[in-house]
């Protein structure tokens, strides 16, 4: 698979980048698609076609080892196998989000950082959680991969103007939870 891949990169410091992520990361995707298909070319399939849109989106993949990449593989790969389960190509349950990596911090917010500011992020993580998944996977995208609406719509497989919908109630859910929460 790997070799096939290969050829719609274009670069070769791309393709030994790619090469990288793909050592990393596969088990990760075949073990997040297992969660959707119980038969082993179903999976296959899958992440074939995540890599695909991995691919396509390359650009925006910084640092190879890095909890934010590793985040974004697995929204990859959920988008992915939800889009094949649509369209009739395979069985499947959803992936629990306790089985999708922590995004960690930004970089302001490392030691030395205000406890306040801590504790502010951690609600938000904690109330970002609580939203359905597909809200999840969109504000991540947008809000912390900091990617465009028009990629956001390649990877899940939604249109541009449901992303933007899903941006809006996933803010307004947002706001409440956190209104909620400083009233307790």
């Amino acid at each position: 698979m790997l070799a096939m891949l290969l050829l719609l990169i274009d670069s070769e410091e791309d393709q030994r980048k790619f090469e990288e992520l793909y050592h990393r990361y596969k088990q990760l995707m075949f073990h997040v698609s297992r969660d959707y298909f119980h038969t082993e070319s179903a999976v296959e399939d899958a992440v074939q076609e995540a890599f695909i849109r991995i691919i396509k989106n390359f650009s925006k993949i910084g640092e190879i080892n890095c909890p934010q990449t590793k985040h974004f593989i697995v929204i990859v790969v959920r988008s992915t196998c939800i889009d094949l389960l649509r369209t009739g190509k395979g069985e499947g349950v959803a992936i629990p989000w306790e089985d999708v990596p922590e995004v960690e911090a930004p970089e302001n917010l490392r030691p030395g950082a205000k406890l306040e500011e801590k504790e502010a992020y951690g609600q938000l993580v904690d109330v970002l959680r609580s939203l359905p998944q597909t809200y999840r996977d969109v504000m991540t995208l947008r809000h912390l991969q900091k990617l465009p609406l028009d990629q956001i719509s390649s990877i899940t497989g939604f249109s541009v103007d449901y992303v933007k919908k899903i941006l809006q109630r996933g803010k307004k859910k947002l706001e409440k939870a956190l209104e909620e929460m400083e009233g307790i």
